[in-house]
């Protein structure tokens, strides 16, 4: 029965084997660089805070940003079932995010009948990067969707400015800095035309495939385009305060959170450029052993040729014996007609014994698996003998 099960698999196998050899790659990899505050960047007056006191400080902020979005992958397209799909390379996607500020600052006091405003003070850089790996391209379905970068940073101190011989006081005017980022990537759908434009559908979750036109072609060329959301919420949080020593009294601002939006629960469509995939139809493989068998249908031809020219030669009254193969010089004469069968018969066996074909590969699979059938049908004992296993 093993060579049963045999057979079996190998008939199984088969197919598999064969779709395999259907499926076209290419690459696709949709990349967008973004500005979400603009080529400009934005400015941000924070006027003076907090609104009423005694001791106030006032920042003015330049941000600007870069985001970086990479989804590399593959498009797959089966030529048995002229379908499309796409598979993202595990773990490399990217998204980076890049935010610089400029911070200029400044304060001023209303004290024991003083007032000072200073000057601004600064710039001060600051600035925070970013990133996050996925495995794209974070349709629906996929165990990385939604994407997320959510990170409140811890305050450092950006700047600790000594006031000095401001009318009568002196001190110092300092503060901490940190970012909040919240932001978040989805994607709903990758948008297929073919090369004329014309759409053809759209895959709307991971592992989904679409049955695209032109399968028939030697060659399918399509357009891709990803679409995805960016949720975005971005935060620069300072924490100012302010000591004061005036006619030999103290006095201060106690530090407090300042929080300024820089993107502020903003939702933009990030919609990647189309890009073209290409599938050339596989080529089709001779079977095995097709050689083999152009070469046997020659002979074949051949004796047909000379069984006709034998024909021919008996009306003619010639001598039909094969004439035996000597050495240069040795001669041959006709000989009966008992002696002609005998020889022809002699020269058929040893052609049987000693031919010089060949049996192509294909021959050879066919003969195990005849052999693999008959040992499957073969009769089992009607009882088995003490201690056989079969």
């Amino acid at each position: 029965m093993r060579a049963a099960w045999i057979l079996v698999g190998v008939v199984l196998l088969a197919p598999t084997l064969a779709s395999a050899e259907t499926l076209e790659v290419d690459r696709f990899e949709p990349v967008r660089e973004l500005e979400l505050l603009g080529l400009q960047g934005i400015d941000v007056d924070t006027g003076w805070q907090p609104p009423s006191g005694n001791i106030q400080v006032r920042f003015l902020t330049h941000a600007d940003d870069n985001i970086l979005i990479e989804m590399p992958g593959d498009a797959v397209f089966d030529w048995d079932t002229g379908e499309v799909h796409f598979v993202g390379d595990e773990d490399a996607g990217v998204f980076d995010v890049d935010i610089g500020v400029l911070l200029d600052a400044r304060f001023r006091f209303d004290l024991l009948g003083q007032q000072f405003e200073s000057s601004f003070i600064g710039p001060y850089d600051l600035g925070i990067f970013q990133e996050a790996s996925y495995t794209p391209y974070l349709l629906p379905g996929n165990d990385d969707r939604p994407l997320l970068v959510d990170d409140e940073t811890t305050p450092i101190e950006v700047f600790n400015y000594a006031i000095v011989d401001a009318i009568i006081a002196s001190g110092n005017f300092f503060v901490d800095a940190s970012f909040d980022i919240d932001m978040e990537l989805t994607c709903e759908r990758i948008d297929i035309t073919d090369a004329d434009g014309a759409p053809a559908g759209s895959i709307l979750a991971e592992f989904e495939a679409l049955n695209a036109a032109g399968r028939d072609a030697e060659v399918v060329e399509l357009l891709a385009s990803l679409h995805c959301t960016l949720l975005s919420d971005i935060e620069l949080i300072l924490y100012p305060g302010v000591e004061l020593e005036i006619g030999f009294q103290d006095f201060q601002l106690v530090p407090f959170e300042l929080r300024i939006p820089l993107l502020d629960d903003r939702t933009d469509a990030i919609d990647f450029d189309p890009l073209p995939v290409v599938f050339d139809m596989p080529p089709v493989d001779m079977p095995e052993g097709s050689t083999g068998e152009a070469s046997s249908g020659g002979d074949e031809s051949g004796a047909d040729e000379g069984g006709t020219s034998g024909s021919a030669g008996d009306s003619e009254g010639e001598s039909t014996s094969m004439e035996p193969a000597t050495s240069e010089g040795s001669e041959v004469t006709g000989g009966s007609t008992a002696e002609t069968d005998t020889d022809s018969a002699g020269g058929a066996a040893d052609s049987a014994d000693g031919c010089g074909c060949t049996t192509g590969p294909g021959g050879r699979v066919g003969t195990a698996l005849f052999l693999i059938l008959l040992l499957s049908l073969r009769r089992r004992p009607s009882a088995p003998r003490s201690g056989e296993i079969f």
